[in-house]
């Protein structure tokens, strides 16, 4: 079984995450299970931070568009299931229509987990702007409730998460920080709510912020896309065609 994971960085020039993110994935694919991390174009952010290009509804469609485009080559390529590595997830919509393997986004995933552990759960996002879009994607899931916060660390320099990988300490205390106000809160676990965001948060060993439960969002995610996986190829899971993901 060959699972794609589709980040929404240009990995190439990102060497050091793409390392770590190569590590963890390879420490939680189950056995005969390869899990393959795919990033986008290298230039697809005209050297700008992708968190604040995303926020731009012309530059979210576009790569967005990529997106679609590599989950048709994960298909063609003969990969079980498409897993797009982001809380924002461009794209995820239109390359359910797209394809017939799953097509799953760590967000949703996530967020559907936490529903069978706790009524009321807290995102813990980059920045306002991520923070805004991870809304957005909520909304159009339909997970918008009553039972979801959603905060951030107001991180306006996204490159300090590359050195975070290796030195965790200080966005793991801002990750705490974000959390302090949880006594007045009906949040029973947390979300570190972006894949960087929760590959931090789990190198500085925070399983916990104020008797909350953090999600391990990357086992999460990978159990659930092995998972979807293993129904699609039994044929006991198929995509909505008449409503939901209408394909030509």
């Amino acid at each position: 079984m060959r699972i794609w994971y589709q980040s929404i960085t240009e990995l190439d020039a990102l060497p050091d995450y793409r390392a770590a993110l190569l590590k963890l994935l390879a420490s939680i694919a189950p056995p005969g299970v390869e899990i393959v991390p795919i990033g986008l174009d290298p230039g697809t952010y005209r050297g700008g931070p992708p968190i604040d290009t995303l926020r731009y509804p012309r530059e979210l469609l576009r790569i967005a568009s990529q997106v679609v485009e590599k989950a048709e080559a994960a298909e063609r390529e003969g990969f079980d299931a498409f897993l797009i590595g982001s809380f924002v997830a461009p794209g995820m919509s239109e390359a359910r229509a797209a394809v017939d393997i799953p097509v799953l986004s760590m967000a949703e995933i996530a967020v559907l987990a936490t529903r069978h552990i706790a009524k009321s759960v807290r995102l813990v996002c980059l920045n306002r702007q991520q923070a805004r879009l991870v809304e957005d994607l909520m909304a159009e899931l339909g997970l918008d409730s009553a039972g979801l916060e959603v905060r951030h660390l107001n991180l306006l320099d996204e490159s300090v998460l590359s050195t975070a990988i290796v030195e965790p300490d200080e966005v793991a205390a801002r990750f705490v920080a974000s959390c302090a106000d949880l006594e007045d809160s009906r949040a029973d676990v947390i979300i570190p709510a972006e894949g960087i965001l929760s590959m931090v948060v789990k190198a500085a060993g925070l399983r916990e912020v104020n008797g909350r439960p953090v999600l391990d969002v990357f086992d999460v995610a990978i159990t659930a896309a092995v998972g979807a996986a293993g129904l699609y190829r039994r044929g006991s899971l198929a995509t909505g065609r008449i409503w939901s993901y209408p394909r030509l």
